[in-house]
């Protein structure tokens, strides 16, 4: 009887890591699309830009590389073994994608040759996939590669916006009240307040840790 019980409790645990993976994939994917739908009154600006402007503040967020890196990393700290989080991470990254632009064409909002202008995507889902899903398996652990792993979204969260130019200065003639550049903006201090404080937060409480731990054995 006793043997009988426990078969199903392992098929569960070895098949729940995979289905993790499986939502996060589909809820990159739809909840990416959704944030860029726009109505027919954000299109004719009948909305009031306050309104537009949190609408565009969570497509941002919502499509920064940052987020899409986490649902790899992740994917790699479930699995919880650097080749297995790999693998995972990439399935995570490819089955996002193909979620995210089947949608799209199923409701009309994407071109029919989104597949092949996107395709850069699905590879730099395979190469940032392997690293991202291998460090995310190191994610619980208290050295050096745990620390890192733990790193990469502050980091990843300081450096976006200050690539994409959401800080910068504006090209002369731009009007900066605009909707969609007010959220940059927005978007960018919201990221780089976020990532500093996530990467302070990380570095105190594992070096908290890692002082507990060497000063335990002799005390």
């Amino acid at each position: 009887m006793s043997q009988h019980r426990k078969a199903p409790a392992a098929t569960a645990g070895r098949w729940s890591p995979w289905l993790v993976v499986a939502l996060l994939s589909t809820g990159l994917a739809v909840c990416s699309l959704l944030s860029n739908l726009q109505s027919l009154a954000m299109l004719s600006r009948q909305v009031p830009d306050q309104l537009s402007v949190a609408r565009w503040v969570v497509s941002l967020l919502l499509n920064t590389g940052v987020l899409w890196a986490a649902a790899q990393l992740a994917a790699g700290a479930v699995l919880a073994r650097p080749l297995r989080g790999a693998w995972a991470a990439v399935l995570t990254g490819e089955l996002s994608l193909v979620l995210h632009y089947a949608l799209g064409r199923l409701l009309g909002i994407m071109p029919p040759g989104v597949w092949a202008e996107n395709l850069h995507w699905f590879v730099t889902a395979v190469v940032a996939g392997v690293p991202l899903g291998a460090l995310g398996a190191l994610w619980r652990s208290g050295g050096l590669g745990g620390l890192v792993a733990r790193l990469l979204l502050p980091v990843g969260a300081v450096t976006e916006p200050l690539l994409r130019n959401w800080l910068g200065r504006l090209p002369e003639g731009v009007d900066p009240s605009t909707p969609s550049l007010v959220a940059e903006r927005v978007s960018g201090w919201v990221m780089l307040v976020a990532g500093t404080c996530g990467g302070v937060v990380t570095v105190l409480r594992w070096w908290r840790r890692r002082t507990r731990g060497q000063g335990s054995p002799g005390s």
